[in-house]
């Protein structure tokens, strides 16, 4: 099964900047954490874990950016949330595709960074 987890994100300092993660949910030998902020505002900015990993093993949550085999033709692909299923989104197009432990691009995937630490990738300047 599935781990059943999340990352919030810490704000903090006199612009309210991104500070760390806080990891919630059934993380460690089935041990429950709690969020840390009131659950609106941590609904808003949760990250849900996808059961997925990167070529490196690193783990994918929603709102990471990934690189595809060390080379994207556009801005990084983010992934996304929708209609019941985890989702690469091209942040340049309107192109997403599912991603799932069978897909050979999961070989080829990293993280570069998520939206949250690393809003500079998204702007086409940083391409």
């Amino acid at each position: 099964m599935r781990e059943l987890k999340f990352r919030q994100p810490i704000f903090g300092g006199n612009d309210l900047s991104f500070q760390s993660w806080h990891y919630w949910g059934f993380v460690d030998d089935d041990k429950f954490y709690g969020v840390v902020a009131p659950l609106d505002i941590a609904k808003e900015t949760s990250q849900q874990f996808t059961g997925l990993l990167d070529k490196n093993g690193k783990e994918l949550y929603e709102g990471d950016m990934l690189s595809v085999d060390g080379r994207n033709s556009g801005l990084p692909v983010v992934v996304i949330y929708e209609d019941g299923a985890f989702m690469g989104a091209y942040t340049d197009s309107t192109f997403k595709y599912l991603l799932n432990s069978g897909e050979l691009h999961l070989q080829k995937t990293e993280v570069i960074g998520n939206v949250y630490e690393n809003p500079e990738l998204l702007t086409p300047e940083n391409k």
